[in-house]
């Protein structure tokens, strides 16, 4: 098919019914399509001219949402064919396509999870499905033949060919089984694996992913491909029935249509989330989006829809706001004004930034029309705070310091990311006041960009000198601006700075140090090796490494780090955590764990520092070593999320970092050092996830922090635990999920149990978001 035979397709129809989100679409024929719901039902729809659709039937029968379709022919026994749906009520029923009648014919009960794929074998007898339990499971005769056990994460998309099945999971992997076996293990993709389309002729198959593509397989699984298009993640794929064209929706809210590798087609949607897409016999292509709508899209003249209703979407894309963390960090200064429109794109759905007066408009190149289309206005994300200006420079905060009566209040500028000594020693040089302000003026950044305050933990006693001693890690946890080695400033300060801004939440870490005592620790450890295990001690230069890190680490800065701290010291702490007897590790990890907010250089090499921590948290063995080794594991990961590359190590490898958590924090219930340190990870993914939804990470998160807050008793774990769901529920979706997992109940009963008020207060705000 050549460039000028490729179809255009426009919109086709719009169908208003359900109450939310459209998580799945199938079609029986081009006349008659389903659809299922985050509202709890399935909806058949039928044909009533060329560009309309009725609703033919509302099906009942699931008590939470329906997120999964697929359609059995018709049958001698079943004429009129067979839909069947899958729900987070763990359950599938099966209904007669007809849409007469609203009950199930059967109901498959197995699965102890959300069932969210399903999919009809090419014999037309057999369903598989799969599930957040993990498993594949095969239903022939709507009687459980056979479960499929292997992946580590939730199944996302199932499909077959043949006797055998393909499985898509989160946990980055596609599997091929046969005969209950999985026969060969498809590695690509570097996220979540959300949908699977088999290409008609034995061609191959397509797979989707959070990862931004779309790939396309042999069946013997090589990859063949990698479409790129899509700027978030790809939550479904479907190949028209010919073959020719395929089409993948995702969180960037456009369907996207593919011929030959390339993307030929971008059609964006008036909602945050396209989550679902089919095609029908006839080639046309039906969608289902966040904002409850089903829309079909059709290159048939027939059957496109009128002028009115096409103008009425076309301003609906137009009038979209779209949230600036779907496009990235925009320099206003830098965008042009609306007469670059008058250059020609230089591709398809190029998408093109222009500035309207003081609005930010998105336009996308239609090659096909040879215009620019308006597609949305950018606005500043939900719960994040605006840029200011100070000085001709914007800034995350400009807070207005008091420093006595009838003294005009100074401007105190500072971004998230960086360190408060210097912003503060910036403060005082700037404006000529005395040295002695600088710990109280850093101290107040950091606790005027909290919001909240995760307080002070307990102390924990060095498991080998006694109370009184290094305590290894011990201290409080700070906000995201670091507050370096040095010893917070004194609660009884006068003249306290008054801020008049506040912004989101900061993450916790964990900062405070005795770095005296660590390096006193480290050294007497290091001499017990020199007389034991030469072979393990520190080599001269070496030991000089450590002393300089100690003393960087005094007065942390970017800039000093930058300047001073080098991979060959990086390689010292490294040697230490894993070369030296487990008993005398503990220094080296309390010196990472001080060192990962300042630096970026450990991610340089994140395969380097995975290794690092994984050999940390999986070493055998029980006892106090083990257990101390790991929680200052706990805590180094959780002083990850202070700069911009170590958020994005946990968030490329949040499943991994999760992992290394549930087995790091073995014991929880009676270690409360250990139980705050996990909590401060889960409140720290509820912050990063709030703006990178990932539902099928936060989900692990959710089941995670259910049985965290139901065994600890903590009173300081369970705040963090708590407050981190009212971040991990940031959308409807996994609001429902948590009614799933009982949260409420959970978080209800835990505080109707705790008399700690700050515990209080943060159920009743969480309570508040469930």
């Amino acid at each position: 098919m050549s460039d000028s035979q490729i179809p255009q397709f426009q919109l086709s129809a719009a169908l208003h019914a359900h109450e939310k989100d459209v998580r799945a679409v199938a079609a029986v024929s081009s006349d008659v399509v389903f659809s299922a719901s985050r509202d709890m039902s399935v909806i058949a729809w039928s044909r009533i001219s060329n560009s309309e659709f009725a609703v033919l039937n509302r099906l009942s029968g699931h008590s939470h949402f329906v997120n999964a379709l697929a359609v059995f022919p018709p049958s001698a026994e079943h004429p009129n064919g067979l839909v069947a749906s899958g729900s987070s009520d763990k359950t599938i029923n099966v209904y007669d396509a007809s849409g007469v009648g609203t009950d199930p014919i059967y109901s498959l009960i197995g699965h102890t999870d959300n069932v969210c794929a399903l999919y009809v074998s090419e014999d037309k007898t057999t369903l598989i499905s799969g599930s957040w339990d993990k498993t594949v499971r095969i239903w022939k005769n709507f009687q459980l033949a056979q479960t499929l056990n292997g992946h580590e994460q939730a199944v996302w998309s199932v499909i077959s060919f043949g006797d055998q099945v393909l499985s898509a999971s989160a946990d980055k992997s596609i599997k091929l089984w046969r005969d209950g076996r999985c026969v060969h293990t498809y590695k690509g993709h570097t996220d979540v694996v959300r949908g699977l389309a088999l290409i008609p002729n034995g061609a191959g198959f397509l797979s989707c992913s959070n990862d931004g593509t779309v790939r396309r397989w042999t069946l013997d699984g090589d990859c063949l491909e990698e479409l790129h298009g899509h700027t978030s993640f790809v939550y479904a794929v479907a190949v028209s029935h010919s073959g020719d064209i395929a089409a993948s929706v995702g969180e960037d809210r456009s369907l996207r249509i593919w011929h030959g590798g390339r993307c030929v087609q971008t059609i964006y949607h008036p909602c945050t989330s396209v989550w679902c897409v089919n095609t029908l016999p006839n080639g046309d292509i039906v969608t289902g989006g966040s904002d409850g709508t089903i829309r079909l899209f059709s290159s048939s003249k027939d059957r496109v829809a009128s002028n009115d209703v096409i103008e009425a979407f076309n301003n609906d894309v137009a009038k979209f706001a779209i949230p600036s963390n779907q496009v990235g960090d925009l320099d206003k200064s830098k965008i042009p004004s609306s007469d670059a429109l008058l250059s020609p794109g230089k591709k398809d759905g190029e998408v093109k930034m222009v500035k309207v007066g003081d609005v930010v408009e998105a336009h996308q190149w239609v090659a096909g029309e040879n215009r620019w289309e308006k597609i949305g206005e950018v606005v500043d994300a939900v719960g994040s705070g605006r840029k200011q200006t100070f000085a001709g420079r914007e800034y995350d905060y400009v807070f207005d310091v008091e420093i006595g009566e009838g003294v005009p209040p100074l401007k105190l500028p500072y971004n998230a990311n960086e360190n408060p000594y210097v912003a503060a020693q910036d403060f005082i040089t700037r404006n000529e006041l005395p040295q002695e302000y600088l710990d109280q003026v850093a101290n107040f950044i950091t606790s005027n960009v909290q919001g909240v305050s995760l307080g002070p933990q307990s102390g924990y006693s060095d498991p080998f000198t006694g109370a009184g001693r290094y305590i290894p890690g011990g201290g409080a946890v700070t906000g995201s601006g670091s507050a370096g080695g040095s010893s917070a400033a004194s609660s009884s300060a006068t003249a306290a700075p008054r801020a008049t801004n506040s912004s989101s939440l900061p993450f916790g870490l964990f900062q405070a140090a005795n770095l005296v005592a660590i390096n006193s620790k480290l050294m007497q450890f290091d001499s017990e090796l020199k007389a034991s295990n030469p072979g393990l001690a520190l080599l001269d230069d070496e030991t000089a490494a450590i002393e300089k890190v100690v003393a960087i680490l005094q007065r942390p800065s970017e800039s000093v780090f930058r300047l001073n701290f080098t991979q060959a010291d990086l390689r010292v702490l490294y040697k230490v955590i894993s070369t030296w007897p487990t008993a005398q590790r503990f220094p080296g990890i309390d010196l990472l764990r001080l060192v990962l907010p300042h630096t970026t250089l450990p991610m340089q090499n994140p395969d380097e520092l995975a290794r690092i921590f994984k050999s940390i948290v999986e070493e055998g063995g029980e006892g106090k070593a083990v257990d101390v080794n790991r929680m200052l594991a706990t805590r180094a990961v959780s002083n990850l999320f202070a700069t911009d590359a170590g958020r994005k190590f946990v968030f490329d490898r949040r499943f991994e970092a999760l992992g290394w958590m549930k087995t790091a924090s073995k014991g929880y219930e009676v270690n409360k050092n250990t139980a705050v340190a996990l909590a401060t990870v889960l409140f720290n993914y509820g912050l990063l996830t709030n703006s990178s939804v990932d539902e099928a990470f936060i989900i692990e998160c959710l089941k995670v922090s259910t049985d965290f807050i139901g065994n600890v008793n903590d009173n300081e774990a369970l705040f963090r635990a708590i407050s981190a769901l009212q971040h991990l529920v940031a959308t409807d979706y996994l609001k429902e999920a948590s009614q799933l997992l009982d949260l409420k109940t959970l978080v209800k009963s835990t505080a109707a149990k705790c008399s700690d008020s700050k515990v209080k207060s943060a159920a009743t705000e969480t309570l508040k978001r469930l």
